[in-house]
């Protein structure tokens, strides 16, 4: 699953300096360059109190003498790195271009008097880097709703921090190790999310407004039982803050009637069943909560000829079939109205939610039966309970009985009589 990450995406980078310096005055400093850059090293304050110096590169016993200095007058003795290095007397600074990962290691410098006896020695440790790459962040949607970003760069031991707003991440809106390149953002979090990308050489930034996943809606109330709710739900099979209805089975919804005297009818949708509707009637399917910020499409026969019935994008919804004239969508609580029912509205009917990458993040199915009657009865003990009941039916013959699950029966009867 995609994650909509970012309409602006600002890298605000350190330039990668391709020199440093460091103080190797003390003994055991720890120094770093860049690679391919240069790396002054300032080993003495001034190198023209000394009467003998020699710098060595590697470990005792298996070292490279690379400087030797006598009298202010200076030799490089490693012919492999004579034209990469110089060495300033006045500041008993060594420098080295062009810097190559084989120059990192350990060195020595050991001075000497006048009578040729070592006067001190100091080692110090240099290390060649490659400078961070501008970071890259990529995100994916989870199956619960959280978001998985990660921020990608390249460069020799990059270590990673991360921000929301300008503050840090709390556990309780992030999970796993924030000094990571990979976090998962708990959903329903939105904002400008930043990751700065640092090692010993540069650091670079790349910053991204997020928005919460697809398909999730901010739910807010107190339940029958006293118990308060408010978190952000997946849209599609939420129950929560939603009002109970006596039946959990397919059965007909409550009808209402207009100033017109024409019936309308009700069904939430927003979980896979049955909805009826009787013909020349106006039909109203809640698919969802709230579909703002969402990006949908409703098809009906979705495994057939499969057509389409709107798309919905940047909260702007597209009817591209005949029953446009007859439909309406609306976004702020993910409701489908069908005026004027007809025969041929009956089918089974799919809505997709995607991302902003068309990735499907999730479907839902609802079958549509548009007829002459149904009557639903429940049968939880021996006797049956009428719970929609047309009186106007009564009289007209039986088509057919259908048991449906959990003790629901459906009676269809038809106007004409039967043969």
């Amino acid at each position: 699953m995609e994650a909509v990450l970012g309409l602006l995406v600002i890298s605000a980078g350190v330039s990668h300096c391709l020199e440093t310096s460091c103080d190797a005055r003390q003994n055991g400093c720890q120094c770093y360059g860049a690679l391919g850059g240069t790396v002054y090293l300032q080993l003495v304050t001034d190198a023209t109190i000394y009467d003998e110096l020699s710098f060595y590169k590697g470990s005792t016993g298996a070292e490279t003498e690379i400087l030797r200095m006598k009298k202010d007058i200076w030799v490089i003795r490693d012919t492999r790195i004579k034209d990469r290095v110089h060495f300033f007397i006045n500041n008993g600074t060594f420098r080295l271009n062009n810097t190559r990962s084989t120059d990192s290691g350990e060195y020595r410098l050991e001075t000497f008097n006048s009578e040729g006896k070592s006067s001190g020695i100091r080692g110090l440790k240099l290390f060649i880097e490659a400078p961070v790459s501008s970071p890259q962040l990529s995100s994916e949607c989870l199956s619960h709703g959280e978001m998985r970003v990660s921020c990608s760069s390249e460069g020799d031991g990059p270590q990673y921090s991360w921000n929301l707003d300008g503050q840090t991440l709390r556990d309780t809106e992030a999970s796993a190790d924030d000094e990571t390149n990979t976090i998962t953002l708990k959903k329903g979090l939105s904002g400008d999310l930043t990751c700065t990308v640092r090692n010993h050489i540069s650091s670079d930034t790349v910053s991204s407004r997020i928005s919460h996943c697809p398909g999730l809606i901010y739910v807010n109330c107190t339940l029958s039982n006293g118990t308060k709710v408010s978190e952000w739900v997946n849209t599609i099979g939420n129950t929560l803050c939603i009002e109970s209805t006596t039946v959990a089975t397919v059965t007909e919804s409550p009808i209402s009637k207009t100033s017109t005297g024409m019936e309308e009818k009700c069904c939430d949708a927003r979980q896979n069943m049955s909805c009826h509707g009787a013909l020349g009637e106006t039909v109203y399917l809640q698919l969802m909560n709230n579909a703002t910020g969402s990006e949908l499409v409703f098809r009906k026969d979705p495994t057939g000829a499969s057509i389409k019935i709107f798309t919905m994008k940047n909260n702007t919804v597209r009817f591209h079939d005949s029953i446009k004239a007859r439909s309406e969508f609306f976004i702020n609580n993910g409701t489908f109205r069908i005026s004027n029912t007809e025969k041929s509205d009956s089918g089974e009917y799919l809505l997709e939610i995607y991302d902003s990458h068309g990735t499907r993040l999730s479907t839902g199915g609802v079958q549509l039966i548009i007829g002459d009657g149904c009557v639903a009865l429940r049968t939880p003990a021996a006797d049956f309970t009428i719970l929609f009941s047309w009186p106007e039916l009564a009289p007209l013959p039986l088509l057919a009985m259908a048991a449906l699950n959990g003790g629901d029966m459906a009676l269809f009867h038809h106007p004409t009589s039967l043969h």
